[in-house]
């Protein structure tokens, strides 16, 4: 059922610009719609939202403070998020903390909604079908929506990817300049995380395959001057630290969570791990690789399941796995499967086509699989925890306030105040235990961090440097039992929702 891409443009109907323009604004607005209301189901645009959000944040604010970040602070990323979120850092100075932070949220679901319409125009070569199931797809699938309900680092990195491969379709008179500026585009996706380079080099090698090593060159040109630009003034600043955290302690890091069954039903957005999920999460597999081989048999689609395929298998074989990294495969998932719908359905309809009850069959049992795969998929609504009322007061007229979760700060409008006063500020608290913090046991396995003393002396001298402590976290932070007896003697000023502020009356050291 090979199909050429010229053939198959010839055959099947394709939206005109202004009709494709209505379309890709549409499908942003619908993934901004269910992305905001979401959020605002749970604990709204000022709840938080997890841990590394935060991070982020709290990264940019202290480098616009005049923290150098790798020396001063701990970012376990390239800097690309830094300057991503410093426009919405500086705008929380200038009025409150959690007003930047929530403007910054609210961008990064606009984003989420960009790339959806860039998932559809780039589909929009397979068809009207294939647009609108690739568009759509990727606004309503449920890693895709819940990555980019804030500012974590896919959500950007992912319209980097989306970009450059839009740019590579330019018509040849404008090939050359197009293939330099794609490459910027996927240098500065790596220049936000570095997983970024797997897809990078699938795209690199599609361009020496089609387009010969000429543009392969052009594209590297571009991605190493975006990097070089990006990267170079932080590398300056804090050249060891920089290589240690960005990549030593990444390449170092042991298994720590998402058994490779865990990262698969996670990846196949299944609403349970169960033995139900199981079935679910094959099913889907199996539709997902009919859907593989019917793009990958067309012209011009291919590179699609090679991404898919690559960063699938990055997923698989990262030493830590969290909810929102399946967002990695989103794009090139939703690419492969509307190329499968677009092409498959055509071929159903086409009465040339021979063995036209195979084609019809086929089509019906792709369109089912973006059916029932969005059926089992959940539009999950309510993310984060809400902060309580009775906290900002509680924090209000303290001079230094420290907390396990970053995003505490800002969401408290205490960071930048915080900052300013030369109060500590590690940023990513938890990442020092993937370097200076870290400790091994005797069989070579990472210690708990509730009993590596490093990390407990490390997370004591943080901890108790303020007058008020901030504690929402305490298992995921990995405080041990002397520490937890220290802070469990101090007062407690406000709860709430499994939160709670304590006071020193004066720091501890």
């Amino acid at each position: 059922m090979e199909t050429q891409l010229l053939s198959g443009e010839a055959r099947q109907p394709r939206l005109s610009g202004r009709a494709l323009a209505g379309c890709a604004v549409g499908v942003a607005l619908l993934a901004l719609a269910v992305r905001l209301a979401a959020v605002l189901a749970g604990a709204g645009l000022g709840g938080l939202m997890g841990y590394d959000d935060g991070v982020y944040y709290a990264g940019a604010a202290a480098m616009i403070s005049g923290r150098v970040p790798y020396r001063d602070f701990v970012l376990l990323h390239p800097p690309g998020i830094l300057l991503a979120l410093a426009p919405f850092a500086e705008l929380g100075r200038l009025t409150s903390d959690s007003t930047g932070l929530m403007v910054a949220r609210l961008a990064f679901m606009v984003v989420g909604g960009i790339n959806a319409a860039l998932v559809l125009r780039l589909a929009s070569r397979f068809g009207v079908l294939a647009a609108v199931v690739g568009g759509g797809f990727y606004a309503l699938w449920t890693p895709a929506i819940y990555s980019e309900r804030t500012t974590l680092l896919e959500p950007l990195a992912g319209t980097a990817l989306l970009i450059c491969l839009l740019l590579l379709e330019s018509p040849r008179r404008h090939r050359d300049r197009a293939a330099v500026v794609a490459g910027l585009a996927l240098g500065a996706a790596c220049t936000l995380k570095i997983w970024y380079v797997a897809p990078a080099l699938v795209v690199v090698v599609w361009q020496r395959v089609d387009g010969g090593r000429r543009r392969a060159l052009q594209v590297v040109a571009g991605g190493v001057l975006s990097v070089v630009a990006l990267c170079t003034p932080f590398l300056a600043l804090a050249p060891a630290q920089m290589a240690h955290m960005v990549v030593l302690d990444q390449l170092g890091r042991a298994p720590r969570s998402g058994s490779r069954l865990t990262r698969l039903v996670s990846m196949a957005a299944v609403s349970s791990p169960g033995a139900n999920g199981q079935v679910q999460v094959v099913l889907i597999g199996l539709l997902f690789l009919l859907a593989a081989v019917i793009a990958a048999r067309t012209a011009g689609a291919r590179v699609f399941v090679a991404l898919l395929v690559v960063n699938s298998l990055v997923l698989l074989a990262s030493p830590s796995y969290f909810a929102h990294y399946a967002v990695f495969i989103a794009a090139p998932l939703a690419l492969t499967v509307a190329v499968a719908v677009g092409v498959t359905v055509a071929d159903a309809t086409d009465p040339r086509r021979h063995r036209l009850l195979l084609h019809r069959a086929t089509a019906a049992l792709v369109c089912g699989a973006v059916v029932g795969t969005l059926a089992m998929t959940r539009l999950t609504h309510g993310y984060g925890t809400p902060l309580p009322e009775d906290f900002r007061a509680a924090v209000s007229s303290s001079r230094c306030v420290v907390s396990d979760e970053p995003a505490t700060l800002a969401l408290l409008d205490v960071l930048s105040r915080s900052l300013d006063r030369g109060c500590q500020l590690p940023v990513d608290l938890t990442g020092l235990t993937y370097g200076r913090a870290a400790m091994r046991g005797p069989d070579g396995t990472p210690m708990r961090r509730s009993r590596n003393p490093l990390w407990q002396r490390e997370l004591r001298s943080y901890l108790t440097s303020g007058e008020t402590v901030v504690l929402t976290r305490e298992s995921g932070t990995g405080i041990g039992r002397d520490l937890r007896r220290l802070l469990r003697r101090q007062p407690v000023i406000a709860s709430g929702d499994g939160l709670e502020v304590r006071a020193f009356t004066s720091p501890l050291r």
